[in-house]
């Protein structure tokens, strides 16, 4: 059995897999994306489960994965929130979330005020946002009214800049996008992009991009082994540098 998941969804991955090794005895693995899309080198399926899971079924690195499975003779079953998605399109059986669309919504990135946490999660099934509810429980402090206060400035604040500044952002996203490729995630927050490197097979990935001047996030300490995640929110003449510095280091990876 195969599995194809990223970001949140790789960890209900690896949960999938000790799920079904201790429950059905089977041999389970996680996909690497990079040699279907990046290498064009995929491994036999033929005689495999592929099991996609992606909330949006919109992650085309997953959609390649069950494709190829598919197009192999593999049984594919994928788990999402959109029977109409890419990824339901790719499997021949979907099974649907039916948690309806999920919705966060904070100021604190566009404005620069994460200090002040204050989000919106719009959930529309309720048995769903009981759950949230009850995760949230003695881990998530209440909104202060500083919070309160900065948030509804941010929201009124509808300045000509904001539309400048998503054009910029936008620019450096494909700049990025150019020399990262496939292994560059589809972006979920405005300026913070995943990179798959687990193909370079780095024992500290953080550490090998510092060595070549880059200050990347590790993604072990967001569930995501094998990511480093960039923000690519800065001058084009700094983003061009560090560009520059990611295409050395992807073109000569370390022990």
């Amino acid at each position: 059995m195969v599995i194809a998941a990223r970001g949140t969804s790789d960890n209900a991955a690896r949960y999938a897999k000790y799920l079904f090794g201790a429950a059905n005895r089977l041999p389970v693995a996680l996909a690497a994306p990079a040699l279907f899309t990046l290498y064009r080198r995929p491994p036999r399926l033929e005689n495999a489960l592929v099991l996609g899971i992606s909330q949006s079924g919109a992650s085309p690195d997953i959609v390649s994965v069950v494709q190829e499975g598919r197009h192999q003779g593999a049984l594919t079953i994928v788990v999402t929130n959109d029977p109409g998605s890419p990824l339901a399109s790719a499997a021949a059986h979907t099974l649907q979330l039916h948690t309806g669309v999920e919705q966060s919504i904070a100021a604190t990135k566009t404005y620069n005020i994460p200090g002040l946490g204050c989000a919106v999660a719009v959930i529309a099934d309720p048995d769903l946002r009981r759950a949230f509810r009850r995760a949230q429980a003695g881990l998530v402090p209440g909104v202060g009214p500083l919070a309160y206060a900065a948030s509804l400035a941010a929201y009124r604040d509808q300045g000509p800049w904001l539309p400048a500044l998503l054009d910029y952002l936008r620019d450096n996203h494909s700049m990025l996008q150019a020399v990262a490729g496939t292994r560059m995630t589809p972006v979920e927050a405005t300026y913070l992009a995943w990179l798959d490197v687990r193909d370079l097979n780095l024992e500290d990935p953080g550490g090998y991009f510092e060595q070549h001047g880059l200050g990347l996030s590790d993604g072990v300490a967001f569930g995501g082994p094998g990511y480093v995640r960039f923000n690519f929110a800065c001058p084009r003449s700094l983003l061009e540098r560090g560009l520059e510095r990611l295409r050395k280091a992807l073109q000569s990876p370390g022990p």
